[in-house]
């Protein structure tokens, strides 16, 4: 499970240092009070921008300001079925509507 990096949970060591705005999958996790599996989830549906560094052991790098860190602690609060709710009303869910990154960051 280690060599698949299934356990891995703490911030990497990387040469390269993270530009501003820019944290490990592991940390904004953590700060958001949440699992990792649930935070990498929000990457996949394109809720949150994150890329996957090119080299081994090829881990996540999750794009967030302020304003963004708002916006995932609130949608964090939701109740389950939030989304479903606001897609049966026909809206585009408020998760969905997620500010942009810098231009550099993919």
């Amino acid at each position: 499970m280690h060599r698949l990096g299934l356990l891995v949970s703490a911030s990497p060591s990387v040469n390269s240092p993270l530009a501003e705005h820019e944290w490990w999958l592991a940390d904004l996790s953590h700060t958001l009070e949440m699992p990792s599996v649930t935070l990498y989830n929000w990457i996949k549906r394109g809720w949150v921008q994150g890329r996957q560094l090119p080299e081994k052991p090829y881990h996540w790098v999750v794009w967030a300001d302020d304003v963004e860190l708002e916006r995932l602690r609130n949608h964090r609060h939701l109740p389950v079925g939030e989304v479903l709710r606001q897609r049966w009303n026909g809206e585009v869910p408020l998760i969905a509507q997620k500010p942009k990154p810098p231009i550099d960051f993919h």
